[in-house]
């Protein structure tokens, strides 16, 4: 499939699938993302790969997403997580020239009527049974290309395993051997002298004595991802050392390391997730 080999898309070849086996459509007024499971306008492959897409069909992006109120089991503070996601999606994708809409009813059936005009539909990959068959029809019945791109795990699920792992044990090795990035950037043995861990309600990042306490869960996700566009704040961290109430000098060890691996390069400048 011509659009799936083309080299100026920069998510590795792994994280991608052609759903079907239909060509783009020339004439289509847009590419469509179908935000299914990854409900975010920041480190989302699948959005990153659409834009490119766009890009090389020199149309725009539409970023779509199909709210049903018949999800299996699904309750009014799982819905309130999920409009909360859709929220930010609203505030933060218009921001960089993509076009953002939420429609009630069935997700395939909105879906297949936004893809008549589009040139092609990329899709992110969740797993859940009703995630899966809301795919399988939509690629079934789409005139044009369904590609799905995964984007909500570090190592694509079928690049770990090519069957189903029974225990913690089997797979552990595989993944370990596919994440070499901290390794790349700091060195083998400095990676894995890093520990984290959640002690008395604060989450602690170490190294060899050092310790980083943060109180907040959210601080911990930018000092890792760094903050989304928009928001001013930073993280603020104190470095201590263990067993003691001294804070360690920003010069120390664990500063120099936090911040040359943190935060996590976004996935349009080219960094390998795998």
């Amino acid at each position: 499939m011509v659009v799936m080999r083309e080299n100026r898309i920069p998510i590795e070849p792994e994280r991608i699938r052609a759903l079907n086996k239909r060509e783009p459509n020339p004439r289509g007024r847009y590419v469509l993302y179908w935000m299914q499971q990854a409900q975010r306008a920041e480190w989302n492959h699948a959005l990153e790969y659409a834009v490119a897409l766009a890009n090389l069909h020199n149309v725009p992006t539409l970023a779509l997403f199909g709210l049903t109120d018949r999800y299996p089991e699904a309750n009014a503070r799982h819905y309130r997580f999920l409009l909360d996601g859709l929220d930010d999606g609203a505030r933060m994708l218009p921001a960089r020239g993509i076009g953002f809409a939420c429609r009630m009813g069935n997700p395939p059936e909105v879906v297949l009527r936004a893809a008549k005009d589009a040139a092609a539909v990329v899709v992110d990959a969740g797993y859940m049974p009703i995630q899966r068959r809301w795919r399988s029809e939509v690629a079934r019945r789409a005139s044009v290309a369904v590609i799905q791109v995964e984007t909500d795990v570090i190592v694509p699920v079928a690049t770990v395993s090519a069957r189903e792992e029974y225990a913690a044990r089997t797979i552990r090795p595989k993944i370990k051997k596919l994440v070499p990035m901290f390794e790349e950037i700091v060195g083998k043995e400095i990676a894995q002298r890093l520990t984290f861990m959640e002690r008395d309600g604060s989450y602690i990042i170490g190294l060899d004595g050092e310790e980083a306490l943060f109180d907040d869960i959210h601080d911990v996700a930018r000092l890792l991802f760094g903050s989304p566009p928009g928001y001013s704040k930073q993280t603020d961290f104190k470095v201590l050392l263990r067993g003691s109430d001294t804070a360690v000098p920003t010069r120390s060890n664990l500063c120099t390391v936090l911040k040359t691996i943190f935060p996590i390069p976004r996935p349009e400048y080219g960094l390998s997730y795998i």
